[in-house]
């Protein structure tokens, strides 16, 4: 059955004190953004003119055409199991690990499942699914997207 959906995952790590370093060698996977609590925010070697309270540290972990959005999740919450520790020890230092999903609908009206097994290996790694949900566009809706005054930038702190 054809999905009405489109979608992408990233990892995201938000911590008041850790290094970002610290993440990057327990997953032993490269970011690719990272801020470090107190330091300028730097981007594509630029540096911005924000100081982030937190460190934070996102990994964008793309999507497989041939799995849905669950089993996707699934595939990755399995994959990062062995570094159980680090993400229990990111939550009881008090900082804050989740799936943040960009899940695009495609059709007025799709779904799909969290199995209670999903959640449960999401649960005990620590980690929250954050979905960002953006809805089908009529050409008609879409007046001026490039109208800067339409355009969200995202922030790197963690959400209340």
């Amino acid at each position: 059955m054809p999905r009405n959906y489109r979608y992408t995952v990233s990892l995201r790590i938000w911590h008041s004190t850790a290094h970002p370093d610290r993440f990057t060698e327990v997953l032993g996977m490269m970011p690719d953004a990272v801020d470090i609590a107190g330091q300028p925010r730097v981007r594509k070697g630029r540096v911005m003119p924000v100081v982030p309270k937190v460190s934070y540290w996102y990994r964008d972990l793309g999507h497989d055409p041939v799995l849905d959005v669950s089993e996707f999740l699934d595939a990755q919450a399995r994959a990062l199991s062995p570094h159980r520790a680090l993400f229990e020890s990111i939550a009881n230092e008090g900082g804050r690990a989740e799936f943040f999903i960009g899940f695009f609908l495609e059709a007025f009206n799709c779904g799909f499942d969290l199995s209670p097994e999903l959640q449960r290996v999401c649960a005990d790694l620590r980690l929250s699914l954050g979905f960002d949900i953006y809805g089908e566009r009529a050409e008609d809706d879409c007046e001026d997207l490039a109208d800067e005054s339409t355009v969200a930038v995202a922030d790197t702190d963690p959400p209340p």
